[in-house]
């Protein structure tokens, strides 16, 4: 009976320890936790989705678009050593998931891939500067696409440290994108059997003078048209959602309008970009949808009676768009 109780207190007492040891290690573990969370966080490669349909009248068969905007790719090596420095803050801006901008654009052209869309819509800022080094990433993971594609620019596409929208970033920094767009020009007009797609470049939240040009070509179809574009218009009727949700996350002007946003509610349309509302706003307008990204959040509203236009999410945390074409 004593050697029984010997071994009750030997036992209780590598017991007492055990707990101790662990509770020792259950407060270390705030630590790993962490750790774990970062680990789930780098394994997380879900896809955000937005779908979209819309009703085309002839088409044989359901045609599917991907929208993809703002994924603000950063990478810079030596041999644009004159931005290094502002490559390297703008990349930590966009690392989600614990994840940099360019692996996740790498996990977006995956998941692209694999539903093999007919069509893929660049809709400006993929870049977030034309350094060489982004460049060459960008054009092997457009190589790896086996359809066709509209590269939009957007603001940041061609800038270059303080180059923005410059005399210089028009002559030296837009011509390294040669091989991926030729959305210089103001406008890309692509056409299928049943609808056209009118791609506009936009400088500073306007138009170029070319879009009439754009339009004009697209009318001649006689096909329905979607219209894409970096910079999202104001609603033509109901602006007020639209305006308060850009508002509220880039800040307004001081008179409550978008700072964001094209035409009036916006950035005040220039004669250009006023030609393209007019386009949209007509009775017999032609045009089926509007997408657009530039503001990072998905948005959906009418442009004008029953013409949609929908904003994507920011490509940099892995949303897009999916239209049904049917």
């Amino acid at each position: 009976m004593k050697k029984d109780k010997s071994v009750i207190v030997i036992v209780s007492l590598v017991l007492i320890n055990v707990l101790f040891i662990a509770g020792i290690i259950a407060l270390r573990l705030r630590i790993p936790q962490r750790a774990i969370r970062k680990i789930q966080s780098r394994l997380d490669n879900s896809v955000t989705i937005q779908e979209e349909k819309v009703d085309i009248e002839n088409l044989d068969k359901p045609f599917n678009i991907i929208y993809l905007a703002d994924t603000h790719v950063v990478l810079c090596d030596d041999r644009d050593e004159d931005v290094r420095e502002k490559s390297d803050t703008r990349y930590l801006e966009f690392i989600v998931d614990s994840k940099s901008s360019d692996e996740n654009f790498t996990q977006t052209m995956k998941y692209i891939r694999e539903s093999k869309p007919d069509l893929v819509i660049f809709g400006g800022d993929i870049l977030d500067s034309a350094t060489y080094e982004a460049i060459e990433f960008l054009q092997k993971e457009l190589d790896s696409l086996d359809c066709p594609y509209i590269y939009l620019t957007g603001n940041h596409d061609f800038e270059y440290g303080l180059e923005y929208f410059s005399d210089v970033a028009y002559s030296e920094y837009l011509p390294r994108l040669i091989n991926i767009t030729d959305i210089d020009k103001g406008y890309e007009l692509m056409e299928f059997d049943s609808f056209v797609v009118l791609a506009l470049d936009d400088a500073g939240n306007q138009l170029t003078p070319d879009v009439t040009e754009g339009i004009k070509k697209a009318e001649e179809t006689g096909k329905p048209v979607i219209v894409a574009t970096h910079v999202p218009f104001v609603p033509f009727e109901e602006k007020d959602a639209l305006v308060q949700k850009s508002n509220e996350v880039w800040g307004g002007m001081d008179s409550g309008d978008s700072r964001t946003l094209m035409g009036y509610g916006g950035i005040m349309p220039n004669g250009d970009t006023q030609e393209m509302i007019k386009f949209i706003a007509k009775d017999d307008s032609p045009v089926k949808l509007v997408l657009s990204g530039h503001v990072h959040f998905y948005h959906k509203d009418l442009l004008n009676r029953d013409i949609y236009q929908v904003i994507t999410g920011a490509g940099y945390q892995r949303n897009l768009l999916k239209i049904t074409l049917y």
